[in-house]
């Protein structure tokens, strides 16, 4: 498993956390999850770093999906769910240097693995429709901020091979 991969796991499982457990402070949260999981320091930095991004945005992200999610109401999506489009929408919006189709890609492996039936196909579905509304989101892997910055995913690219 990739460190981006596992990175993208961690941060949703805090996002998770964040919202189940009612916690405001994502730091405690921090201390408390990340020491004992199973990963490597560049994973753990990168999980770090998205949900740090993400959840102090999720206002703003329940409205970018509401948007796109027509008839549903985001408080009713599933918890999983939920906090898996959120992370999937801050990096469509947010994250430039992360190809949506990497987005969109990880976002249905990680509904496969924690979701119901049917979340990977309405994760793919309600982020493909974020993508196609929102110009703004490219294809391809462009310019990587960064890149030479561990914390910002240095090393391989999304979608790139880890040697």
């Amino acid at each position: 498993m990739g460190n981006r991969h596992r990175g993208r796991e961690l941060a949703f499982q805090l996002l998770f956390q964040m919202e189940q457990g009612g916690h405001q402070d994502l730091r405690e949260v921090f201390m408390q999850f990340l020491p004992g999981q199973k990963a490597n320091p560049e994973a753990k930095e990168f999980a770090r770093r998205l949900a740090e991004e993400a959840w102090p945005l999720k206002d703003e992200l329940d409205q970018a999906l509401a948007a796109v999610a027509e008839n549903w109401d985001v408080k009713r999506f599933g918890s999983v769910d939920r906090a898996l489009l959120r992370l999937g929408a801050y990096e469509l919006l947010h994250r430039d240097d992360i190809p949506y189709e990497v987005t969109l890609n990880e976002a249905v492996e990680l509904a496969k693995a924690y979701g119901t039936d049917e979340s990977p196909a309405f994760i793919n579905g309600v982020l493909d429709m974020l993508r196609k509304k929102n110009p703004r989101v490219k294809t391809g892997p462009g310019p990587r901020p960064g890149a030479e910055d561990p914390a910002a995913g240095g090393g391989p690219a999304d979608g790139e091979e880890e040697g």
